[in-house]
């Protein structure tokens, strides 16, 4: 399918050089007979009609520009702003240019209103606009779709450096609980240890009172012996 299209897609193409060719050829003998600078045009046309055919479209263009420049209102310049066009919007054309190729239409149409090649000049106007209205869009699209990519990459990124964040959180997390933990059972240990040592605090100091009234009965006893020998 791919295959078969692109061939017909050829044959389409071709057919413009082979017009530019055979019109360039017509102007320039024409050309010969009645223009008073016939002969340089002729050749300059003729140029133009090989490096059409050779693919040379970038010399064959700068060689039908200077034949509008020279001669602007002439029926060379008729038929060279018209191929100007094919030119540039030729799809072999490496550096087509749907804008330019409208540009030299609208200067044709401008020029040379009552030109022959009218019909097919407004034809070509027409869907050139739409054309590179609708190449205007797609790049504009395309390049909505670029800040969007660039845009969503950058919130991944963050979002990931995010995770990261919420990873090295949860695990410093972790490790605070495992710290409360050992704390809290430390504080239960010393708490414990506290009540036991309180608890012995207290017998020791039960114990010290009963040893103190057992100094203060024998020194009450030895008294009263002193004093009844």
């Amino acid at each position: 399918m791919d295959k078969k299209r692109t061939g017909e897609r050829k044959h389409v193409f071709f057919h413009p050089a082979c017009l530019i060719s055979v019109v360039l050829s017509v102007i320039a003998c024409n050309s010969v007979f009645y223009s008073p600078t016939a002969y340089q045009t002729h050749r300059q046309l003729q140029t133009a009609e090989h490096q059409v055919l050779a693919g040379d479209f970038a010399s064959a263009a700068a060689g039908l520009e200077q034949v509008v420049r020279r001669h602007p209102h002439s029926p060379s310049s008729d038929h060279a702003l018209f191929h100007l066009g094919l030119i540039w919007s030729h799809p072999d054309n490496p550096q087509q240019n749907y804008q330019t190729a409208l540009t030299y239409y609208i200067q044709h149409q401008e020029q040379f209103p009552e030109s022959e090649k009218a019909e097919r000049t407004r034809i070509w106007i027409g869907a050139l606009t739409d054309l590179v209205r609708a190449v205007h869009k797609t790049e504009n699209a395309e390049n909505t779709c670029s800040r969007l990519r660039f845009e969503l990459n950058t919130r991944t990124s963050n979002v990931e450096q995010l995770n990261t964040s919420i990873d090295d959180l949860k695990q410093n997390l972790e490790i605070t609980r495992s710290q409360i933990d050992l704390l809290q059972k430390t504080l239960r240990a010393s708490e414990a240890e506290r009540k036991k040592q309180t608890h012995v605090i207290q017998r020791l100091r039960r114990r010290l009172t009963s040893y103190k009234q057992i100094d203060i009965t024998i020194e009450e006893k030895k008294r009263s012996q002193q004093q009844h020998p």
